[in-house]
């Protein structure tokens, strides 16, 4: 899958699956992990989620981004409304990552895609 983000703003390169997950739903609230993990039927209860972590962890899958699917995505969703931002190519990476897993999708503003960093 290729994929792009900014990693001028959002760079903190934080990329632990369970801690990433951990953060989104536990510290910022967000349940769209979970709804999308309902969605496809890789849960089947709300409470199972950080158990289906577990098990993507133990099968080597242990790191994660949200990448946009465009450039185009990452300008509008996070770029232009950044002040001192001229060249936006400047501040877009691109990524390919292989055999992956999404474990939310929310358009253009992005998916966060699991994977196992060594098959990389």
């Amino acid at each position: 899958m290729k994929g792009y983000r900014t990693e001028t703003i959002y760079g903190e390169k934080y990329r632990d699956l369970k801690e990433v997950v951990k953060h989104e739903i536990k510290e910022l609230g967000n349940e769209d992990i979970i709804d999308y993990l309902l969605e496809i039927k890789a849960i089947d209860k709300r409470g199972e989620v950080f158990e289906f972590i577990e098990y993507l962890y133990d099968l080597g899958i242990t790191e994660c981004l949200w990448l946009c699917v465009t450039k185009e995505d990452v300008i509008n969703e996070y770029l232009e409304n950044e002040s001192g931002i001229d060249n936006y190519d400047e501040h877009i990476d691109e990524y390919t990552l292989r055999k992956v897993f999404i474990l939310s999708d929310l358009g253009s503003e992005g998916k966060l895609v699991a994977y196992n960093p060594k098959l990389q």
